[in-house]
């Protein structure tokens, strides 16, 4: 059955591997006093936030003691067919992006130091010209979202 409570404290827990992935457990707690685990395929979860108030659903698990805890769905529109989830808040949007910032200034960082080399710079050359790069642009992206 569906509840709904603001999360009072969202943590990582630790990382185990499935069959085709790795899984992230979460800890969390909300202000009505229900605890459990959320278990996601990112180490970033964004379902449970701390502070806000969310719909979810919390079973036993397995392990004596222990509750999973899940986010709940929300379908778009009045039923039938078609629709789908509703679409992410625009703070768990900006939230989602942001978590890819970094990756993509590496990956970015990673072409430019390959076509360097390519060029006939050295290895330790690139590094040196180029090192200052992905934390820079990880800021300005961080600056352009906040609306700086």
């Amino acid at each position: 059955m569906p509840k709904t409570s603001k999360v009072l404290h969202a943590a990582f827990s630790h990382e185990w591997d499935g069959k085709d992935c790795k899984f992230y457990d979460h800890n969390i707690e909300f202000e009505n006093g229900d605890r459990g685990q959320y278990t996601s395929k990112t180490k970033e979860q964004n379902k449970f936030v701390e502070g806000r108030e969310t719909e979810y659903t919390i079973e036993p698990s397995k392990r004596a003691g222990f509750f999973k805890i899940k986010p709940i769905q929300q379908p778009i529109g009045g039923g039938g067919r078609g629709g789908g989830l509703r679409p992410a808040s625009f703070d768990e949007q900006i939230e989602v992006a942001r978590a890819k910032y970094p990756s993509f200034a590496v990956s970015y960082w990673k072409d430019v130091l390959v076509a360097l080399i390519n060029s006939g710079t050295t290895p330790e050359e690139a590094i040196t010209l180029t090192h200052a790069w992905p934390l820079a642009f990880f800021k300005k992206m961080n600056e352009l979202s906040e609306g700086k």
